[in-house]
């Protein structure tokens, strides 16, 4: 029986922040292979948010203000947030498991919609990512759970599957309209 469940953020939760800047600036092989690097030291918290901005704008030759304009564009997905305050409400356990930078997420999340989530599993705060075997163990441990008793939803499929080979279930998330029924395999 699922009693908790962890969704990442962007490209779930909001929109992708990747594909806005791909969308924006279309860096090539080389720009993507370094603004990676940068945005995984971020995500593991050995650098800051404000470097990493600096870093992206350095790469793509725009000033940092133009970096910040294009994340802080994410478009949240409202309709999820709805159905997560539904779960909550029927008394299911909502974490968000997440690579980010530190304090991004007190500044987009309204106070509101930070309440929707008992945990907050931040790869900055934690100094490990996605997909690492021991940010789920983690989690776990931290929820008080066996494995078998989460769904991860996140819209990276390698993720998705580290997640499954610690005994979580998982979904690859695409859409609302087959996460509802993903969720309903689960009389959820």
């Amino acid at each position: 029986m699922i009693r908790v469940i962890i969704l990442d953020c962007f490209g779930v939760l909001a929109e992708s922040g990747w594909g806005l800047i791909d969308d924006t600036y279309k860096p090539t092989k080389e720009q993507w292979d370094e603004m990676s690097a940068v945005s995984h030291a971020c995500d593991r918290g050995i650098i800051s948010i404000a470097e990493l901005v600096q870093a992206f704008a350095d790469v793509l030759d725009v000033g940092p203000g133009e970096i910040n304009q294009v994340i802080g564009s994410q478009r949240k997905n409202y309709p999820l947030l709805q159905l997560i305050e539904q779960l909550k409400d029927k008394g299911y356990t909502i974490a968000m498991l997440s690579n980010v930078g530190s304090g991004f997420m007190n500044d987009y999340f309204t106070e509101k919609e930070l309440l929707l989530f008992d945990h907050m599993f931040l790869s900055s705060d934690l100094g490990m990512t996605k997909p690492d075997p021991e940010i789920y163990e983690h989690c776990i441990k931290a929820l008080d759970v066996s494995a078998n008793e989460c769904l991860f939803i996140d819209d990276n499929a390698t993720n998705v599957y580290a997640a499954e080979a610690e005994g979580i279930h998982g979904h690859v998330y695409n859409d609302l309209d087959t996460l509802v029924s993903r969720l309903a395999d689960f009389d959820i």
